[in-house]
């Protein structure tokens, strides 16, 4: 969507969305006071506009016309002349409270239609961005995290896919399988992983968005019940390895959850209590509070 014609001496590039029509001269001045640079040394212009350019500018930004909800895509390239280089996130912020206006921004985790979106407020939040498909098509941001009045008709949803990229420290299972393990003691270390990993989110409020699905939760159950499994097609000697780490692993687990029979669990994906009457111990805790609850 953005030009990325690169110039003498470029080092940052930032390429962000545009939700509503800026004026260029605003733009430019609204740059300036990012940078903390004067107004000359701010080059704005359309991406095909080659005649009229400043070249020499110390931060170029280049935009192009875009539909729906979004106005147009910028480029914006600053010369190591520029002493002050904010991050993506940083220059969104800056950029929307000088604007009045969201902005969207790359988010980090690399998927599909995930945005971030800036507000004037200095908020900061993931946005779902759906791009035209053909030329019948124009730009729908159809969902933001929280509620932002500059997208009116976005939704507000949760984005589980920022949840599982997230990388947590697991000591106990590195004491007991180290990552060189081969075969099915490699398969149960993954699984392991997994299963402390959930702890650790327990014990840290559930990041990045203070909320886990339900049916990530099950899911991490049931990974629980395959490293049981797998257990039992091991060597004796790996066998009392596994088992002794999943010991130390549930004890953390247990002392972070409550007895409540399956109940909060089976509600929230549609189970009958019965289904868990005969599933191990842990099927039938559940965290002290829900992190799978719409108001958190």
């Amino acid at each position: 969507m953005v030009s990325m014609r690169m110039k003498p001496a470029m080092l940052n590039v930032y390429n962000i969305l545009l939700v509503r029509i800026v004026s260029p001269v605003g733009l430019r001045e609204s740059l300036a006071k990012v940078f903390n640079l004067p107004v000359s040394c701010i080059d704005v212009a359309d991406e095909e506009e080659l005649e009229s350019r400043n070249w020499d500018a110390w931060v170029s930004a280049e935009y192009s016309a875009q539909s729906g909800d979004v106005y147009c895509s910028l480029g914006v390239y600053a010369t190591e002349d520029v002493k002050e280089k904010p991050s993506e996130e940083e220059l969104s912020l800056r950029l929307s409270g000088f604007l009045d206006a969201a902005i969207l921004f790359p988010a980090e985790e690399k998927y599909p239609s995930l945005w971030r979106v800036a507000t004037p407020r200095g908020e900061v939040a993931y946005a779902r961005l759906r791009e035209p498909e053909d030329d019948a098509e124009v730009f729908r941001i159809a969902d933001v995290e929280i509620p932002v009045p500059e997208l009116p008709e976005a939704n507000i949803s949760k984005f589980p896919e920022v949840i599982k990229v997230l990388q947590f420290p697991t000591p106990i299972v590195d004491s007991y399988i180290h990552g060189e393990a081969e075969g099915k003691l490699w398969e149960i270390r993954g699984l392991a992983v997994n299963w402390e990993r959930l702890t650790v989110r327990m014990a840290t409020g559930w990041p990045p968005i203070a909320w886990y699905p339900a049916s990530m939760y099950e899911e991490d159950l049931r990974f629980r019940d395959k490293v049981q499994k797998l257990a039992q097609d091991i060597s004796d000697d790996d066998r009392g390895l596994v088992l002794e780490m999943l010991d130390e692993v549930d004890g953390v687990y247990r002392g972070m959850t409550v007895e409540d029979g399956g109940r909060a669990l089976a509600e929230a994906c549609g189970f009958s209590v019965r289904d868990f009457s005969e599933r191990p111990w842990y099927w039938l805790r559940r965290p002290s509070e829900l992190p799978w609850r719409a108001d958190r």
